[in-house]
């Protein structure tokens, strides 16, 4: 018999649609012979993706003319839904209503997985791979992580501590998996589908407490879901470092670490409040993060990042230390009277109670490096628009020979 060629291994990866093998961490004949999803992800879990295993063949419902970009762009708007309902959990008067707001925030967060693993399956499947596709996938993820950990806090009502910790794990797991794959043009894998699940399963438990008043069981649990962020955090990192062979990867590791560590600090302190903690993180994530996915794709070496985060950590103590920050609270009570057409107090002591918690100087720091951090993404999009005409000009000129 003579032996099978290339081509003929690529049309058996073709299924009547047209459409190819989506997964990357599983061949399609692996996959058939394992009768049991959890077995081949139990089979060697390093390596095989849970979100491939899952999806693998959901994709093959997904239309053609849906393209990937779109479903990468659903995440975000999944995440921005979860940080809305879990910042209102605080607020709301009832248990039920946070326990509905919980359960929202579950559904939301389970959807971003599905989208977050849908979007690059459906690309390779329909070979609609692309350079922008990457960058969005992955510059969107630096808003997310920092986002559903800070929702999955909020919604718990979880300690200071318990917050910070929780964060700063989420947030360095990613910040270390990036490290690599800008240096190193390699992208490790870590347990991200399986924490995404962890946080659906925890804002459906979270709604349950609720619902029957268990809130002793809300705070064990957020102590629970906090210890397993670090958990997953220590060992992503103590697995990471030997690869971290450039002085450089290990610089704007620790750098990235000290940012961190000053704002939890100063949320310690009650510096900042919760809200700005969170706000500031994503904010973090983003901008370092953020830049690492730009300057990878666009194939431009990052030699250091943005200093802001260091100074505004200076001027947050400064603000502090001398009280500055009740000025920005009466303007913000002087405009809020303003713009309600009221010349007599606000309309609860809640309200004036939020204000007081406020800072100037977070929220400066969050709109400069927001603006950063957009307008480094609008600059070298169009670079990275040119690698993908140029990829694709190279496709059709090999096709034609």
């Amino acid at each position: 018999m003579a032996p099978t060629t290339q081509k003929e291994v690529q049309i058996k990866n073709i299924d009547e649609q047209g459409r190819f093998w989506p997964c990357r961490s599983v061949s399609q004949q692996e996959y058939e012979e394992t009768n049991s999803i959890v077995l081949l992800y139990l089979k060697d879990p390093s390596r095989i993706d849970l979100g491939e295993c899952l999806f693998a063949n959901v994709v093959e419902y997904i239309p053609f003319w849906i393209h990937p970009n779109y479903l990468t762009m659903c995440t975000l708007v999944c995440n921005t839904i979860i940080l809305v309902s879990s910042f209102m959990v605080p607020i709301v008067s009832t248990d039920m209503q946070r326990a509905i707001l919980c359960l929202i925030a579950g559904i939301c967060n389970f959807g971003t997985m599905t989208f977050d693993c849908l979007d690059g399956m459906h690309a390779r499947a329909t070979k609609q791979t692309s350079e922008l596709g990457s960058l969005l996938d992955h510059w969107l993820d630096s808003f997310g992580v920092a986002m559903n950990a800070g929702a999955v806090a909020l919604a718990f009502n979880c300690d200071t501590l318990a917050i910070d910790s929780g964060v700063l794990s989420a947030v360095v797991t990613y910040h270390s998996q990036l490290i690599i794959y800008h240096y190193c043009h390699d992208f490790p894998p870590v347990s991200g589908v399986e924490a995404q699940m962890g946080c659906s399963l925890g804002f459906f438990l979270c709604g349950v407490a609720y619902s029957f008043q268990l809130y002793r069981f809300i705070h064990i649990s957020s102590w629970i879901l906090t210890i397993g962020a670090v958990f997953t955090c220590a060992i992503t990192v103590h697995r990471f470092w030997p690869r971290y062979t450039k002085s450089i990867m290990k610089q704007n590791f620790c750098y990235f670490l000290v940012i961190f560590f000053g704002y939890c600090f100063l949320h310690e302190l009650s510096y900042i409040c919760t809200v700005e903690f969170i706000l500031i993180s994503i904010a973090i994530s983003n901008r370092i993060n953020g830049s690492l996915v730009i300057h990878t794709l666009a194939e431009k070496n990052l030699k250091h990042f943005d200093h802001v985060f260091i100074i505004g950590v200076v001027l947050c103590f400064v603000e502090n230390y001398f009280q500055l920050y009740y000025y920005f609270q009466h303007f913000l009570t002087f405009l809020i009277r303003v713009l309600s057409f009221s010349k007599t107090k606000l309309h609860s002591q809640e309200q004036q109670s939020s204000i007081n918690e406020l800072h100037f100087v977070p929220w400066f720091v969050i709109t400069i490096a927001l603006i950063h951090s957009i307008q480094e993404f609008v600059n070298y999009v169009s670079i990275i628009v040119n690698k993908d005409k140029k990829n694709n000009l190279n496709k059709n000129i090999n096709k034609e020979q």
